[in-house]
């Protein structure tokens, strides 16, 4: 149960924790030794240490002999987590506690001759807010289940603006854990995804940031004349690529940018007007946001980069910003350059074949009609490339064949021949749902790398109540191992216009801690 209120002595820089009595009965029949030999004064834990993570947890405690450390959040689903390291002084994330719960959670120590003790400690959280969309589990298939849980990037309409709350949920549809980021950084924050060093990073105007899953801001970086936009890459050096929105130069949303992870300054600029036809308007008719990129991948094969912009189709380019292909269907293209004047894009328009390599008509290559195993991608987002070389793209359907009769969404594979400038589409998932899965916006698809599985997510499904729909598929076999719902509830919307919703940006597979990471006061810090 909770005790009385203390002063920590370990951490600087924290408010004050609340020290956690044990609890009567452990598991005596796990237990080597007390904890009491080895632990020097209490172990102290406080709940949402920072503010802006409320189903978390911080234990700090010293023992006077080198233990390494293990969690376990009991319930419904429970998880545990162990960190074979040794040392005396420990600082251990509590991450994955229960809404409106009273938790139980196991604190285990072992020495190095691997006896074991534990105790057991109680934390109570408050319910997540009421605005939060239901979640509801539709299928959970868990031994064929890419392992971990699921993070959402969701938005929480407001009417004339939006509040993010990334969350993940476990697999009985429980949120598990949110960031509160209403208040802390108000708009639209994208994407939301995992560093390489476990934590957390997005963008927000002209500034990239870093958070810790305990909702610390770790870093900061400043873009200077523009502004990031839908997406941003970690490349293998550590650098990132960052759609970007260049200010007072008449378009928007068709610059790409490389930073500098450890200078913050832009060594490398991508402007797609000088590749790309700004003119082409056989899809949406926009001449300011003509192109409207919402992903950029980068292959670190050819130091290429694959972008997806969802009002013409898909380029990839070289380092040097010279395009190798353009996916999309061939209508319409002319002279890149922003005055028209450049080179003729429809030289590098791939060719749409069948499995045996041999063309479809004409009226499949301009995007008039679908063949039965082709189809182009329309509004498309979060393109990727796969292990196997293969291009994996939501295609949202939006406009589809230059209507709106045929209205489906899908995640889609690819197999580019870049010698033949050809394109074979060699699998698919979710045009025999329809309209339930149809999200003319938004959404995502991943791949998942122990099952091989594919994750996809429809963003907004247009509905009353509109909802999300997150679906984890086997490969080929398109079995369906995972789905969950996410309805919305849109209950702070005030208004009309983007804000008029709410919904789900991204969706991930994720593995709630990443490992460990040893500070410049030597304490080992576990995430």
């Amino acid at each position: 149960m909770i005790g009385k209120f203390i002063i920590p002595f370990l951490l600087t820089g924290l408010a004050s924790l609340f020290m956690l009595q044990c609890d009567p009965d452990p598991r005596p029949d796990t237990e080597d030794f007390k904890v009491s030999e080895v632990i020097d004064g209490e172990i102290l834990i406080e709940l949402d240490p920072y503010g802006l993570a409320p189903l978390t947890a911080l234990a700090v405690f010293q023992t006077h002999e080198i233990v390494s450390v293990s969690v376990e959040v009991l319930g419904k689903e429970p998880f545990k987590q162990s960190w074979h390291v040794f040392q005396t002084d420990h600082q251990v994330p509590i991450l994955g506690l229960y809404p409106d719960t009273l938790n139980r959670i196991v604190i285990g120590l072992t020495r190095r001759d691997m006896r074991y003790a534990e105790d057991t400690f109680k934390i109570r959280t408050d319910a997540i807010p009421s605005f939060f969309p239901e979640i509801s589990i539709q299928t959970a298939e868990i031994n064929m289940m890419e392992p971990g849980w699921t993070l959402c990037t969701m938005a929480i309409g407001l009417g004339d603006n939006i509040a993010s709350y990334p969350l993940i949920f476990d697999n009985n549809g429980i949120v598990r854990w949110y960031l509160a980021f209403a208040e802390e950084r108000l708009g639209w924050i994208t994407p939301v995804e995992r560093l390489r060093n476990g934590n957390l990073f997005f963008g927000l105007g002209d500034t990239i940031y870093e958070y810790s899953m305990f909702g610390v801001q770790e870093h900061t970086w400043k873009l200077h004349g523009c502004s990031q936009t839908h997406d941003i890459i970690e490349k293998p050096d550590g650098n990132f690529l960052i759609p970007v929105h260049k200010w007072q130069i008449g378009t928007i949303d068709d610059h790409i940018v490389e930073m500098d992870r450890n200078t913050g300054s832009v060594i490398k600029e991508w402007d797609l007007r000088s590749v790309m036809d700004v003119d082409r308007f056989v899809y949406y008719e926009d001449s300011v946001d003509w192109l409207h990129i919402n992903s950029v991948w980068y292959s670190p094969e050819d130091n290429s980069l694959v972008i997806s912009g969802r009002n013409q189709g898909m380029i990839k380019l070289n380092y040097e910003n010279e395009p190798v292909w353009i996916l999309a269907p061939h209508k319409g293209w002319g002279q890149a350059g922003k005055n028209g004047d450049g080179f003729p894009t429809s030289e590098y328009l791939l060719t749409a074949v069948n499995a045996q390599g041999l063309p479809y008509p004409d009226s499949v290559q301009s995007g008039a009609f679908d063949a039965d195993e082709f189809s182009w991608v329309w509004g498309q987002h979060a393109a990727m490339y796969l292990p196997n070389g293969n291009l994996f793209i939501f295609d949202n359907g939006l406009n589809r064949n230059f209507s709106n009769r045929n209205r489906y969404s899908r995640g889609v594979e690819y197999e580019v021949n870049e010698q033949e400038m050809t394109i074979k589409q060699t699998w698919s998932y979710g045009k025999d749902r329809g309209r339930e899965f149809f999200s003319g916006i938004i959404s995502d698809v991943d791949y998942l790398p122990e099952t091989g599985n594919r994750l996809l997510t429809a963003g907004i499904v247009s509905a009353i109540p509109a909802y999300s729909t997150i679906v984890e598929v086997t490969h080929p076999e398109n079995t369906v191992v995972f789905e969950a719902r996410l309805t919305f509830k849109n209950m702070l919307v005030q208004g009309s216009g983007w804000g008029a919703y709410d919904f789900i940006y991204r969706a991930e597979r994720v593995k709630i801690y990443r490992g460990r990471r040893r500070g410049s006061s030597g304490i080992t810090t576990y995430f």
